[in-house]
């Protein structure tokens, strides 16, 4: 019986593990995989094993004496055993099937994933644009993987881009980029204002205004440091203007003084009017870079050695063959990018020579060129030194007038700033030595109002002191005097031929004001008036000798008067003067017009003169140049000198039509106005040769002659398509046009 109970008890014990053992499955449900290699599960499956095993043995040795009991517990025990694998079979599948359905749903997001996004890169947006004109507003579409989109700047004709506003704000944006992450449809209207922008730049030019370099940040940055002369600050470049405005890049500054907007260029000119009718214009202002030339000596600035540049030397400046300036000491200027500069040197103090004449010319570069001249004190043992005298014809020496020069110098007078030079200097033997060391200017009022520069003597150095000259002529001075009134030209009034020693030295001019020999005979000759209501009175003082001062000459006019009349007619002539054709009112209407390029007016055709008065037609407009009277007639003469003998006598001038001769190549329609580069002509009038060899003909032939011209020869590169050219002159302008073909 005690068996019998220990058994159940052990039954009883077994149950409660094998419940115990299923309450482990149930707690960690992972399947069986999970479960195998859970080390809790494994070792409780082992003790409950281990337990169950020792019961078995016990059990076996209690049931000796009950057969059926031990039966029947075994068939309850085995029942046992398959309701715990049942369970744990169940526990696996049940999360094998969660494991599976995880899978599922990760793949089925992935998948989401993937094709949402696919959906989302390429999906196509729409870009409106109103450009607020009018017009239809336009469509542009865009997917996330378009990159960024610049609306851009739209322009219309009048009217200035304020910028973007829609999707962007209500605020207008100039720059407006889309594709930085924003997705949609997006819209945007264009704003605008009749404000239009222009905007000034700086730029260094050639000779010819073309544009080398942009030098705006160069100025501005010059003016934001202060460093104008005037204080001049930086501008703003951009304006707004409406439309219409005309608009000047002066309007930024035309200070043509230094170092207003920079040191480096000085302004010269712009690039004109130009009238707004668009957004974003641009102007120019034009520069030149500056030549800047500096005189060293003896190894030190002038400056630092408080010697004015005045006292060392003068020079003239050339610049592309022109003479840019003259007699100057200092220059501090501009010269066109590109350009050819020359310094000459015309006087050069004899206390100094100059040591290296290599930097006297070279190319402007496109910045400041700063050029330093080096002088050196003269070294010498001998003592050569300079007198000033009058002069005659014949070069002899009339008056010693070296003290009127040098008070004339030290009062500050000379017209070109010239010190008083020590009249001696020291020079080694051998040296030639000239005059013209102290000063060669020419021009007058250079060293005396009185007296003019001729030339210079010149010595070889030897043992001893030396003296060279520089020889001088008095001045005579010719004025006009008017209606009683002293003027100091005849301007307006009329022209006249000066004659020394009955030799024309000057012709058909206004203003005389030169130096003449000492005994030299001097007179003067009215050669045509300009003002023809005007009339010169001879007087005594026409003609003189020159003594040794100076000499003023008036010329008198007087109003004309009288009781006759004298009518002055042009007509077109012969080669005999035969008139052919009046064109008096040609001739008026082209004066009226101010068509002259000598700025002739129109006079009256009548003037009032008394009977028995001379009359010389030629002095009523002599000038033989082209266009001085009419575009297609020149003067050609006058008819004879008449005396007045009744109330109305007529003179006339003569004229002749003008002869063209003009280039065309390969038929085209643009004629050249000479044969420059293409060939030589040569030109004959009624059988004589009046132009030799030359590239052009514009001049005035007799009406009625014959004209021949020649094709002489070609250059290189050109045929020409006939030899000879011939007409007859007509009573009006003839051109001829000279065909030549480019060779083959």
């Amino acid at each position: 019986m005690d068996d019998q109970n220990k058994l159940k008890q052990n039954m009883e014990n077994s149950t409660e593990q094998t419940s115990e053992h299923s309450s482990i499955q149930n707690t960690f449900p992972c399947g069986r995989q999970s479960m195998d290699n859970n080390p809790f599960i494994i070792q409780g499956l082992k003790q409950a094993q281990s337990q169950h095993s020792c019961q078995e043995h016990n059990m076996e040795q209690n049931l000796n004496t009950d057969t059926d009991y031990i039966q029947e517990v075994n068939l309850d025990q085995n029942y046992r055993k398959k309701e715990i694998k049942r369970k744990i079979r169940k526990t696996v599948y049940s999360q094998s099937f969660q494991i599976t359905m995880l899978l599922l749903t990760v793949v089925a997001i992935f998948l989401f994933i993937i094709i949402g996004g696919s959906v989302v890169l390429f999906r196509k947006y729409t870009i409106t644009l109103d450009l607020a004109d009018g017009s239809e507003p336009m469509t542009e579409t865009y997917t996330l993987s378009s990159g960024q989109i610049a609306l851009g700047m739209p322009s219309r004709d009048g009217l200035h881009f304020v910028g973007w506003t829609g999707s962007n704000g209500d605020t207008p944006q100039v720059s407006v980029i889309v594709g930085n992450g924003q997705l949609g449809d997006l819209t945007y209207t264009a704003n605008w204002s009749d404000d239009l922008s222009v905007t000034c730049q700086d730029w260094l030019v050639d000779k010819d205004n073309k544009r080398i370099k942009d030098i705006t940040g160069e100025v501005d940055e010059f003016l934001k440091n202060g460093g104008s002369a005037k204080n001049y600050t930086a501008p703003a470049r951009t304006i707004q203007v409406k439309t219409g405005t005309t608009v000047n890049a002066t309007r930024w500054g035309d200070d043509n003084s230094y170092k207003v907007y920079s040191d480096q260029y000085i302004y010269v000119g712009s690039s004109g009017d130009v009238t707004v009718n668009s957004d974003n214009v641009t102007v120019y202002r034009y520069f030149y870079p500056v030549l800047d030339v500096n005189y060293i000596v003896n190894g030190l600035s002038s400056k630092d050695l408080e010697i004015d540049d005045f006292d060392v030397a003068f020079f003239d400046l050339y610049v592309d063959g022109s003479l840019k300036a003259t007699d100057v000491a200092d220059y501090c200027n501009t010269v066109p990018y590109g350009s050819e500069y020359k310094v000459v040197f015309k006087s050069v103090n004899p206390l100094y020579t100059v040591a290296d004449t290599s930097l006297c010319q070279g190319t402007m570069t496109d910045s400041r060129n700063n050029i330093y001249f080096d002088f050196e004190s003269r070294r010498g043992a001998i003592e050569v030194t300079c007198e000033d005298w009058l002069i005659d014809v014949d070069g002899n020496m009339v008056k010693e007038i070296t003290s009127e020069v040098d008070k004339y110098l030290s009062g500050g007078n000379s017209k070109k700033q010239y010190p008083v030079l020590d009249r001696t200097a020291l020079f080694e033997e051998g040296e030639e030595v000239s005059a013209s060391l102290w000063g060669k200017d020419t021009s007058l009022g250079a060293y005396s109002n009185n007296y003019v520069y001729v030339s210079s003597s010149r010595i070889t150095v030897e043992e001893g002191n030396a003296t060279v000259y520089r020889y001088f002529y008095p001045v005579l001075d010719i004025n006009g005097f008017i209606d009683g009134k002293n003027t100091g030209n005849t301007n307006n009034i009329a022209r006249y031929n000066v004659y020394i020693n009955d030799r024309l030295v000057k012709e058909n001019v206004t203003d005389f004001y030169q130096g003449v020999p000492c005994g030299a005979k001097y007179r003067i000759e009215i050669t045509e008036y300009i003002d023809w209501s005007y009339i010169h009175e001879a007087v005594n003082t026409d003609s003189g000798t020159m003594g040794t001062f100076n000499r003023q000459l008036k010329i008198k006019f007087t109003k004309r008067e009288g009781d006759c009349n004298v009518v002055i007619e042009d007509w077109v002539v012969d080669k005999d003067n035969n008139r052919v054709k009046e064109i008096t009112d040609l001739v008026d209407s082209f004066l009226i017009a101010g068509s002259s390029r000598q700025s002739y007016v129109m006079q009256s055709r009548i003037i009032k003169t008394d009977l028995g008065d001379t009359i010389d037609p030629a002095m009523f407009g002599n000038d033989i140049r082209p266009r001085s009277y009419e575009d297609d007639y020149v003067y050609a003469g006058a008819s004879e000198v008449v005396t007045v003998e009744g109330d109305t006598t007529v003179i006339y001038r003569y004229f002749y039509p003008i002869l063209d001769v003009n280039a065309i190549i390969d038929e085209s329609t643009d004629s050249l106005g000479n044969t420059n580069g293409v060939a030589l002509i040569n030109v004959y009038i009624n059988g004589r040769c009046k132009q030799y060899r030359k590239t052009d003909f514009f001049d005035g032939v007799p009406y009625g002659s014959e004209y021949e011209i020649k094709v002489v020869e070609t250059q290189d590169g050109y045929e020409a398509v006939e030899e000879v050219y011939s007409g007859v002159m007509e009573d009006e302008a003839t051109s001829v046009i000279l065909e030549f073909d480019t060779a083959s």
